[in-house]
């Protein structure tokens, strides 16, 4: 003899198909806490009537593939070279030529030294977008003699495409311990050494200068996201 059941509400549940206007969800008991990977839900895959199980830790991949970390330094550089030089080399890079992509670092300043200036240039692939050069607005620069400074650089990449070449944009702040000395556009990233390349980017590299002081760099992030 078959089954028939009930809901609380007393409609009859379907064995075959119950259609979701008949489930009681307003009448199940709370959770009563956070949700957590493990969790499951009800998913109707591809919306053609096959119902699946889905944990709750599939959510955050979904919701996270818009923005996806590409790659990037976590452990800090530090530089004292005196001539522009590679720092950090971002490499296994696979980022389409019309693909935009957004760079974000932290980088300081040692309060030793006579001078004022550390520089952080841009190369993409083998070509200098903008070169660290001591006085220069590139990725991330100080100022002032025996002070410690400290910022955060975020720049955007655009598609590089003809006629959209020089569309990187960025923005640099930084710190000393009493207040801020700047809160700038980095210039040079838009191309003013050289434009962009029109090609798959496989290495964002970092480059270096000091007049004297030591430098860092940290957390050096690459991060591509969907344009669809």
């Amino acid at each position: 003899m078959g089954w028939t059941f009930y809901n609380s509400s007393g409609q009859r549940l379907s064995s075959a198909a119950t259609n979701i206007s008949v489930l009681d969800i307003d009448g199940a008991t709370d959770i009563g806490a956070a949700i957590v990977d493990a969790d499951l839900f009800i998913i109707d895959d591809g919306a053609g009537g096959t119902n699946r199980k889905t944990a709750a830790s599939r959510l955050k991949t979904y919701v996270g593939s818009a923005v996806v970390r590409s790659g990037g330094e976590a452990t800090e550089d530090t530089f004292t070279n005196t001539s522009a030089a590679d720092l950090i080399d971002v490499s296994s890079l696979s980022i389409g030529a019309t693909a935009p992509f957004l760079l974000m670092m932290s980088a300081r300043k040692d309060a030793t030294g006579s001078g004022n200036h550390i520089n952080i240039g841009l190369k993409i692939n083998s070509t200098i977008i903008g070169d660290a050069t001591i006085g220069n607005n590139n990725v991330w620069t100080t100022t002032n003699t025996d002070e410690i400074q400290e910022g955060v650089s975020f720049v955007y990449v655009g598609p590089r495409a003809t006629n959209y070449q020089n569309s990187g944009l960025g923005l640099m702040t930084g710190w000393s311990s009493t207040t801020r000395r700047h809160s700038l556009d980095c210039e040079d990233v838009g191309g003013q050494d050289n434009q962009y390349p029109i090609a798959t980017v496989t290495n964002v590299i970092l480059r270096s200068i000091t007049n004297d002081p030591v430098g860092g760099v940290d957390e050096l992030n690459v991060y591509t996201y969907s344009t669809g």
